[in-house]
């Protein structure tokens, strides 16, 4: 989750209840290491792409 500003106090006791933890995640070395890996978790579909004039 992401947010801008702080969290509002509603959704704060929500992710406590849940106990959630506070991380941070670069989307680009998360990125990375998933396209490294051979298999890409919980079922996502890796895309692919071609660039140029094939297919």
């Amino acid at each position: 989750m992401k947010v801008n500003d702080s969290v509002p106090l509603w959704l704060t006791r929500i992710l406590q209840d849940l106990h959630c933890e506070q991380k941070s995640a670069s989307k680009y070395c998360t990125s990375t290491e998933l396209l490294k890996s051979e298999e890409i978790p919980n079922e996502i579909v890796m895309e692919n792409v071609f660039v140029g004039g094939g297919r």
